[in-house]
């Protein structure tokens, strides 16, 4: 499978293939996206050989053999024949939009995610198109001891590696516990994962500190959008090793399928309840070797996205099970009001002034914590950078820097971060 450390919406768990490429990084690979949206099909190639094998941390995918595979289409087939004789009863369809992921991955938030991997556990899952809201309850994960990581919503350019992947990458998500960045391109028709951003552990300096960042490929879909019932899903991407060598495979395709498949309320452990979408995802795994299909890799989840911005996502062994199922590897995230930050205990004495301000003005934050050796960009509301700003210190640690004339009127958001893409603080500036 393709392989996720801590998602953004999306933090998934690392789920390996069943063999990767062997190569170098995604410098090698190219996107070569032509087609538009065809009735929510996608297909993408990136050639040279992606899929770094550093990237392959754990593994639920499973060998499935040629005789016994169920095709895609099969697959379908069967979720049409549970949900033929089952007529819609909902009053109001809920939808979440690329507006709600947009705002769900803004700048000014930051979020919460809880890793359960130590053993399997049951939840009542509902059913497939039962054409009545659900109501399901989420285990509570904090008595299970799951492992509980802060998630920062940062910029692609603060994870040093943004030139080694496409130039459409729209944000990035980072765990300073684990010091891993995501990188990702959200537009109206899925949110793509195109990779990671991690410290290189080969590479130690004298003092037994490791500092390079390398990128780890992924490309892959981690959500359609928009999420409402009856939507489907289905994107194919490929990835062409152009000079194999030896037992190195030609190409690895990957075939990822969403269906939603009911609506209702998710019952929180620690957040109340809230209106959520349920949905069912497949993927397909081939290795191709001179024109031959050499292994088969089958992988099914069910997942659950609420409109304020909750996010379950498990592993089921088939997906067209309904009731009381087993789940394994369940990550649970909400989003946090915590403000992104590396400097907590400082934050609460910064002050920003004037706001509102005037293109052509001169901006003062107020801070005890020095920034010097500081930089604020500013971000559009759909999060592309659009400025960054040096300071200058005055006198009684205010730091001073100039809005530049060209800013047009309208809602900012600003990150205040150092050389290395550590957050200080962020927030909102209003350009009158």
């Amino acid at each position: 499978m393709k392989h996720n450390y801590i998602l953004v919406m999306v933090l998934i768990f690392a789920l390996s293939s069943f063999q990767s490429v062997k190569a170098g990084h995604s410098q090698q690979c190219y996107d070569t996206r032509t087609n538009a949206k065809i009735q929510q099909k996608f297909k993408r190639t990136f050639r040279g050989a992606c899929r770094s094998e550093s990237s392959n941390k754990s593994s639920t995918s499973k060998q499935t053999g040629f005789s016994d595979y169920v095709s895609l289409q099969s697959f379908k087939n069967a979720l049409a024949y549970k949900t033929a004789e089952r007529s819609s009863k909902q009053a109001d369809i809920l939808e979440i939009t690329y507006q709600d992921f947009l705002d769900h991955l803004s700048l000014e938030k930051s979020r919460i995610a809880l890793l359960y991997e130590a053993a399997s556990l049951t939840m009542d899952i509902g059913n497939i198109d039962s054409g009545e809201n659900e109501t399901w309850v989420l285990p509570n994960l904090k008595d299970l001891n799951a492992t509980t990581l802060d998630i920062m919503h940062v910029t692609p350019e603060s994870s040093g590696v943004l030139e080694d992947f496409p130039d459409d990458a729209t944000h990035a998500v980072y765990s300073k516990v684990l010091d891993i960045y995501e990188i990702f391109s959200l537009n109206e028709f899925d949110l793509f994962l195109y990779g990671y951003g991690e410290i290189d552990e080969d590479d130690e300096d004298d003092d037994g500190d490791f500092e390079e960042r390398i990128a780890i490929d992924y490309y892959g879909t981690q959500s359609p959008i928009p999420l409402k019932l009856e939507e489907e899903y289905e994107g194919v991407v490929t990835f062409i090793n152009d000079a194999p060598e030896g037992e190195e495979l030609d190409s690895l395709q990957y075939t990822d399928y969403y269906r939603v498949i009911g609506q209702g309320t998710l019952k929180t452990f620690d957040d109340g309840d809230v209106d959520a979408i349920k949905l069912i995802y497949r993927e397909e795994e081939r290795e191709f070797k001179g024109g031959d299909t050499l292994a088969l890799n089958i992988r099914e989840e069910v997942i659950f996205y609420s409109k304020k911005g909750h996010y379950v996502r498990a592993a089921i062994d088939d997906a067209l099970e309904e009731g009381e199922v087993t789940l394994n590897n369940m990550m649970y995230q909400k989003i946090s009001g915590k403000t992104a930050s590396v400097h907590k205990s400082k934050i609460a004495n910064v002050k920003m002034f004037p706001n509102p301000i005037a293109s052509g003005q001169t901006l003062t934050i107020a801070s005890e914590f020095s920034l010097n050796e500081y930089i604020i960009d500013v971000y559009t509301i759909n999060g592309q950078k659009v400025n960054t700003l040096h300071f200058s210190e005055s006198n009684n640690h205010q730091y001073q820097t100039r809005v530049p004339e060209n800013l047009a009127s309208g809602l900012y958001f600003y990150k205040v971060h150092d050389k290395k893409g550590a957050i200080f603080t962020n927030g909102k500036i209003q350009i009158k």
